[in-house]
């Protein structure tokens, strides 16, 4: 089983066995050598087109807002 990959209601699956568009909630962990990033995401949210999908909140923090004028 691997733990950075790992389905929250189906713990005999990962989230590599799931399509990219699955909508069951996994619970990741960045791919990165020492980085501690966890998160919670779909497969779906994973991969959406142009890079807008959740990804490790350590190496790409949400981006902040600008103030409006």
């Amino acid at each position: 089983m691997d733990p950075q990959q790992a389905v929250i209601d189906e713990p005999n699956l990962t989230g590599k066995e799931l399509r990219p568009s699955s909508t069951k909630p996994c619970r990741w962990a960045c791919s990165k050598p020492g980085c501690p990033g966890r998160w919670e995401a779909t497969p779906d949210q994973r991969s959406r087109r142009g890079g807008t999908g959740k990804r490790c909140p350590v190496c790409h923090p949400p981006r902040k807002s600008r103030p409006r004028p």
